[in-house]
């Protein structure tokens, strides 16, 4: 039998994600979304309470003195906190997802290595550095010509890393950075620490939405790290997908559950001015286009949120994993979000398009944030190559 409640533990953390929302992330989001100078978006003070309440360590094995919740409990923490803002969202899936892989990848010896130093700082996070100048979506479909220009190589006891990073979200502010290369053996991960000498933030993007976590590029020359750093070494560019896929298998989840988050924030903006908006001599929620509007978006919203958690719970059971899945999960969250804060600034009429309001900013940030974890298109290429290796 499928169960779709929540446990109360589930429960208690989404009211505490709630509470979190509403006291610190929805009075000043707005704010800082709209900084003159974008690198003014990120605040470490929002981290600080994000660690305090246990978010920032949510998947942190109780082991290592975390919460050790599973994939769908942070998912449904990463869809509380859109609600809020985007990228808070973000920096705590960020922080879940890295920490799984961390965790699904190394020994004991080494998981304490990276992880008990994260678990006891407030301001230490992780970020992922995968796309390249000229390789971006074409990684997620492989293929003989996809050549990641990173290179990895080992001297000694120490590899030697060179290349460009860019579009790394919470790069500019993170103090450890797993790293997609290119080695002998293969395409690879290998963890690096912010403070190793060559490795430097080359530029802070600018970006239209998901402002308040950092988006950046990164340089690394001749930047030199233990032999153990090495994360996994992957098949090969013609045969990386599925292996990549499974020891990063929560990413996509926890990329839907935000996005739903966005458009559960739009829609509820819009349904509350539908109720009390009048035209026509009725509420515009009364009226048959306001009504169906709404209606789409309730809909998409609550399917969308069924197959983030389908994933999130697959995540978790290796017997249930499906790579397609998760690649679905993300890029029907994702447009789905699109489609619902266009509604909901249309529903709101001219008001929606001002700026005192902030559905030009959940336009925003369903827009810009379709192009994170893998392109919607790059998506449907994985979807498709592993639907023809199936065949």
């Amino acid at each position: 039998m499928i169960e779709f409640s929540l446990t109360e533990e589930q429960r208690t953390i989404q009211e505490s994600a709630r509470k979190f929302v509403e006291k610190d992330v929805k009075p000043i989001a707005l704010q800082r979304d709209r900084s003159v100078n974008h690198q003014d978006c990120f605040q470490w003070d929002i981290v600080e309470k994000l660690s305090q309440i246990g978010f920032r360590t949510l998947t942190l094995d109780e082991k290592y003195g975390g919460p050790g919740v599973d994939t769908l409990t942070a998912a449904i923490v990463c869809e509380e906190l859109a609600v809020g803002d985007l990228g808070v969202s973000v920096i705590v899936a960020m922080q879940a997802k890295l920490v799984q892989m961390i965790q699904w990848s190394l020994s004991e010896e080494l998981c304490r290595k990276f992880l008990i130093p994260f678990r006891d700082d407030d301001r230490f996070l992780l970020a992922t550095c995968v796309t390249e100048p000229n390789t971006g979506s074409d990684i997620l479909a492989g293929g003989p010509n996809v050549r990641i220009a990173t290179t990895a190589v080992l001297d000694g006891n120490e590899w030697v890393i060179n290349g460009v990073k860019q579009w790394s979200s919470g790069a500019s502010v993170a103090k450890l950075y797993r790293i997609l290369v290119r080695t002998e053996q293969g395409n690879a991960y290998v963890l690096v620490p912010s403070d190793t000498p060559g490795f430097s933030v080359d530029h802070v993007h600018d970006k239209m939405g998901e402002r308040l976590c950092p988006n950046a590029g990164m340089a690394l020359n001749n930047v030199r790290v233990p032999k153990e750093n090495l994360v996994h070494v992957l098949s090969g560019p013609s045969t990386p997908l599925t292996v990549r896929s499974r020891i990063m298998r929560s990413s996509n989840a926890y990329t839907a559950a935000s996005n739903v988050g966005v458009a559960r924030a739009a829609y509820e903006a819009a349904l509350e001015y539908a109720k009390l908006r009048a035209q026509g001599g009725k509420r515009i929620i009364e009226q048959q286009l306001i009504g169906s509007m709404l209606a789409d978006m309730y809909i998409e919203i609550e399917a969308a949120r069924l197959l983030y958690r389908k994933a999130a719970w697959a995540a978790d059971h290796d017997d249930q994993y499906d790579p397609k899945l998760h690649a679905m999960a993300k890029v029907f969250a994702s447009e789905v979000a699109q489609r619902a804060t266009v509604r909901a600034l249309e529903i709101h009429g001219g008001y929606g398009a001002m700026k005192d309001l902030p559905m030009e900013k959940y336009v925003r940030d369903a827009v810009s944030f379709s192009h994170s974890d893998g392109t919607n298109q790059g998506q449907r290429l994985k979807t498709m190559t592993l639907l023809a290796a199936e065949a």
